[in-house]
Parts: C-alpha cells; structure tokens; sequence
C-alpha cells in the first residue's frame, strides 16, 4: 500500500457539473458514511488507499457492525477490494460505492491523474551496437513513468544530431547510414539524451557465385586462403595459395601466388610470392597461407606476416618476411606467432593451438601490434575449435597471446565447428567491420559461410550474422577490399575457385 499518496479535494471544484450516477436507495433502518477522505486523488496508478466507512443504526445513532459490499463503477480507472482498498488504474474520473446488507450506501469520487516522474530512453544493452538492415526501424524503447514506475501515455518527439537514422517519434526512427548519433527525446515536457552507434548491415550487390577475373591461374591447382589488398602504390593485390596434388580438404603442397589489378576488378598473374620448404617435413613444408602487409616497425619496408607449416611435421604458425619494394619477399628466421609445439632440430610434436588461418593487423592507441587470427584459444587440454585469436607485440617480432575476441559460442550453432579468416574494414571512424568464415561442416548438411561482426575498438565484436551463403555451397575464408569481398567458393561436388562479390556498405 502507498499510504498518504492521495489527496483531499472539494468535491465540486474536482467534479464540476457532475452527479453521482448513483440513485439514492429506499429508506433504510441504517445509514453508511465514508468518512476518510472525501474525495481521493491518485498521483501514480498502481497507488492505494483504504476507505475508513460506518454503518450506523438511523434510529439510535449508534455504529453497526455490519458487513458491506464495495463497488467500483469503471474498474479501468479505479478498483476496489473487498475490504475496502481502492487503487488507481488509469486515468480518469469514477465513484467507489460502499453499500450495506441491510440497505444504505454511500459514495465517493476517485480522479487518477498520474504526474510524471521520469523519461527513460533505452537500446538492448545486449547489442551496444545498434546493427539493423538499411531502412529498417531502430530498435529504441521510450517510456514516461510516473513516481510508482507505471508507464504514462505520452507522445515523443526526437531530434538526431548527425542524421544517422530519420523519423520524429521513437516508433518512427529509421536508419540511413553507419556511425554515431544522438537522440534528443522530448516527453511531457522533459528531454533524455542517449548516444548511439549504428552499424547499417552490407548487401551484397550481385551472386556470390561469379568467378574472379584473371588472365591466368596456374593450371591444375586448387587455390585457398586469399587475402585481398591496396599495395601503397594503389594497385590491387590478391595472393593465395595454389596446392597441388593430394586429397582431402586441403590436397597437396602449395606455394604463395599473387594476382595484381589496376582497377580491382580484372587481374594479372604476378608470379611466385614466397615459395614452400623443399621438405615436406619442415616447418613449411605444406603450404605458405594467408597474408597481413605492414609497415616495418624496425627500418624502412613492409613486413609480411603469414601462415605456413607442415601437416605431418610441426603443425602450422605464423611467420614473417620483408621486403624493400612491397614485392619481392625474404623469408625472415624463427616464428613470429607460435602454435605452442616443438621446433627443429628437436623431434615434431603434435602442437597444441594451431594458429594463422587469416591475419589482420593494426596498432593500438597505445602502440601497440595487434593481430587477429584464427587459431585455437591457448588452454589445456585444447579445445580442437578454431576461433578468433588477439596476439600483441611491441616490435612485430615477438608476441603475446592475449585471449579471445570472437568465439563460435557467440556466432550460433551454424558456426560451431569453427571462425576463422578475419578481415577488418573501417567503416567510418570508430566503427568498425570484421568479415570472416564460420560453419559448421562436421554435422550432416552442414555448411561453411562468410558472416560479418562490428566492433567500436576493435577488440570486443558483436556478431552481425551471415552475410554469404548458398545451398549446397561452401564459402571459404574471406578478404575485403575497397568494396570487394574476395573468397573461396565450392558447390558440392564440384572444385572449387577463387571468387569475388561487391559489396554495398553505408
């Protein structure tokens, strides 16, 4: 009960004009009076209040102690219990009779007229991130409560103060494009600021099953792992790597190729970029995958970091090369990004987190290397499930592992198998899109798709969700570029190729 939350009014100045719609009974040997208070006036629905009535005996004046019986003319403003307890509904005007068994009754007006409290203006606390599809409504709940914490009925107005979304109303606001905003809310005549980021999802503009344009690619391989590049002189890059031979998923051995573009769209062959050990059982002996191109943090040139290893040997990790002209490559000694098993001449031993599937570099505010990569979360016993990886470093040639930033946990069951590939767009400052491959391949009619997550640091990301996908296809890894989202495609049944698709971002 919310005891003294009423007021006590004149009844004619509060109900001007009216009479109580209740006929005056038939004499009676009794009479009921309610006495406290005469009229009730409820600030908040939700508020209470007990009537204080007598039954008194018209003959000696005396009180009865006779039973009585409550009603509430219009229960959607007001109801009243059997003891007596009225409480606010809704707002409005009504009457609370009390009658006795016996004849006799009295009444009293009841007003609801909630006084507002408090504006509250929220998003999901769960998706800080605002991600919706262009033109679709943002999910913003405004409410005016009063003291009691019931919702009033009131009309919104909001202003936004970089034009991310339009609309007027908070059932209204419609996004247009990607970046931060604030909401300006106006409410019975109080406003709420809230600051938002909106994250417009990507469309794909055309199939994802277009074939990449090049001149030519070395017959008879299968290529994997593109990544997908502005060289600083502004042509466009595309390596990956081209196995040969074998079975499996992965057949063969392969070297690092490279296409090059001046448009981005139509490519040349550009040769060998860095060659695969001769020995299959050495540390590269494989294959030599995915690519992050930096500057060098130790002299002038790029430094090249990728993945390599060997599948029956020491297991695959991150190395390094450099180069004077962003072209011509020299393998660097040692391992930049361990996988946490032995290294020559010691015996191979079955490493515990495999890492390097996709590389994404950049520094920190701090100044700081950080490196995204798919690779296994560094526990024990290991968790056979790539995931999305950070590693820190100080000069680029020696890193730290620092934990998770994506899991298949937090992408769903059609990605329970693995993530993997990361590529990072800056989709306008302080926001920022990651574009990696996630599936699930290891359940029957499982598939393996390109999904997108956005971050505002770049390191915690809310996933978005799939972003490629076909039936009875599946899209391997994933590098994005000026528009253009390159990968590997395969139909079931069928060899598989490098593939591109533009991609619309606002």
């Amino acid at each position: 009960m919310r005891g003294n939350r009423i007021g006590i009014l004149a009844l004619a100045p509060l109900f001007a004009g009216c009479i109580d719609p209740i006929s005056e009974p038939a004499p009676a040997p009794v009479s009921v009076q309610i006495y406290s208070p005469a009229t009730i006036v409820f600030p908040a629905t939700g508020d209470t209040v007990s009537l204080e009535v007598s039954v008194i005996d018209v003959r000696s004046g005396t009180r009865l102690p006779l039973g009585l019986r409550f009603l509430a003319r219009d229960p959607a403003i007001a109801t009243v219990d059997d003891r007596g307890l009225v409480r606010a509904v809704g707002n409005g005007t009504t009457w609370v009779v009390a009658a006795a068994d016996l004849g006799g009754r009295d009444s009293v007006p009841v007003a609801v007229n909630q006084v507002f409290d408090s504006l509250v203006v929220a998003t999901d606390p769960h998706t800080p991130i605002i991600s919706i599809e262009y033109d679709s409504v943002l999910p913003v709940w405004c409410r005016v409560f009063d003291d009691s914490g019931q919702v009033l009925p009131a009309s919104t107005a909001v202003t936004s103060a970089t034009g991310v979304f339009v609309g007027s109303s908070c059932s209204d606001l419609r996004a247009r494009h990607s970046g931060p905003d604030t909401l300006l809310v106006l409410a019975a005549g109080h406003q709420a600021v809230l600051p938002v980021m909106v994250a417009v999802r990507p469309a794909l503009l055309g199939p994802p099953d277009q074939p990449l344009a090049a001149d030519s690619i070395p017959a008879g391989c299968q290529p994997w792992a593109p990544t997908f590049r502005r060289s600083s002189n502004g042509d466009w890059e595309l390596y990956f790597t081209a196995y040969f031979g074998g079975t499996g998923l992965i057949p063969g051995k392969g070297d690092l190729h490279r296409l090059r573009s001046t448009d981005g769209v139509h490519f040349s062959y550009d040769g060998i970029a860095i060659a695969k050990d001769s020995d299959p059982e050495d540390l590269r002996g494989t294959g030599i995958e995915n690519v992050a191109i930096v500057p060098r943090a130790d002299q002038p040139g790029w430094r090249m970091f990728f993945a390599a290893g060997g599948n029956d040997s020491y297991g695959w990790q991150i190395f390094s090369a450099v180069s004077d002209d962003e072209r011509t490559w020299t393998a660097e000694g040692g391992v930049r990004v361990s996988n946490g098993g032995s290294l020559p001449p010691l015996r191979a031993v079955a490493p515990p987190w495999p890492v390097g599937e996709g590389i994404e570099i950049d520094r920190t505010p701090e100044g700081e290397w950080r490196m995204i990569t798919g690779g296994y979360e560094n526990v024990r016993p290991a968790v056979n499930v790539f995931q999305l990886v950070e590693w820190r470093s100080s000069d680029q040639m020696t890193w730290r592992y620092q934990g998770t930033v994506l899991t298949t946990h937090q992408v769903g069951p059609s990605a329970s198998r693995s993530v993997y590939s990361p590529s990072v767009q800056e989709v306008v400052p302080g926001l920022f899109r990651m574009y990696f491959t996630g599936g699930n391949e290891q359940l029957p009619g499982g598939r393996s798709r390109i999904y997108t997550a956005v971050s505002a640091d770049r390191g915690t990301w809310q996933n978005e969700g799939v972003l490629v996908s076909q039936p009875n296809t599946d899209f391997f890894y994933s590098s994005f570029a000026d528009g253009t989202l390159a990968f590997i495609r395969q139909p079931v049944g069928a060899v598989r190729s490098l593939g591109t698709v533009s991609i619309l971002t606002r």
